[in-house]
């Protein structure tokens, strides 16, 4: 975990007591909160062989279409436009090749690897507050095409401020949108190191 996140960790920590007067703040609790907060991996079942992985992929598309519908699903990185428009990359629900710095087609295995690296690293326990920042510098996405070639929904995320939002189709439904999972701790850096296998090789 980077230095900035430990700070945040420990203000949030600490703001969350300064309420509740009758909890007292200790290291103990601290390290416990972190702890809560730290990424583990649940798998469908008890296993830790392919059949159990491949039971968690197979639940994973299951609950989450926006798999389903997509025809295709890109790693990119885009032009920080300094907030002014986080999606800049989108023009009329069309890739704006003008704004895209590189983009890479994921393959099925690929696929898989987001999936489950989204989904089945969750909370390790149940921290007091969920780590969840404004996405104000955004410079990656994971975007999802349709059978037209139209971005119904799209995942902005940015890695230095470790936050995302997400985009998502006029008249789409929201069952087809992008969603991140847990805002556990180290998730960023495992989302980050799937760009770069991916030959994606721009950050913020």
């Amino acid at each position: 975990m980077n230095a900035r996140l430990s700070f945040i960790v420990f203000l949030v920590f600490a703001a969350s007591f300064v309420k509740g007067q009758e909890k007292k703040y200790t290291d103990s609790a601290v390290s416990a909160y972190i702890d809560a907060c730290k990424c583990v991996v649940r798998l469908q079942g008890n296993g830790h062989d392919n059949a159990y992985w491949l039971r968690t992929i197979n639940t994973i598309r299951y609950h989450h279409p926006e798999f389903r519908k997509a025809k295709k699903i890109l790693y990119i990185s885009f032009i920080d436009r300094n907030n002014q428009n986080t999606f800049s990359f989108l023009s009329g629900g069309r890739l704006n090749s003008k704004e895209i710095i590189a983009q890479k087609e994921l393959n099925s295995g690929q696929i898989d690897s987001l999936m489950f690296t989204l989904y089945a690293n969750r909370f390790a326990g149940y921290p007091l507050k969920k780590l969840v920042f404004d996405c104000q510098h955004p410079a990656n996405a994971v975007v999802f095409l349709d059978q037209d070639g139209s971005v119904f929904t799209a995942l902005n995320i940015d890695f230095k401020g470790t936050a995302f939002n997400v985009w998502r189709a006029n008249g789409v439904s929201k069952k087809y949108e992008a969603s991140f999972g847990d805002t556990c701790l180290g998730k960023y850096d495992l989302i980050k190191s799937l760009f770069q296998s991916a030959g994606i090789k721009t950050f913020n």
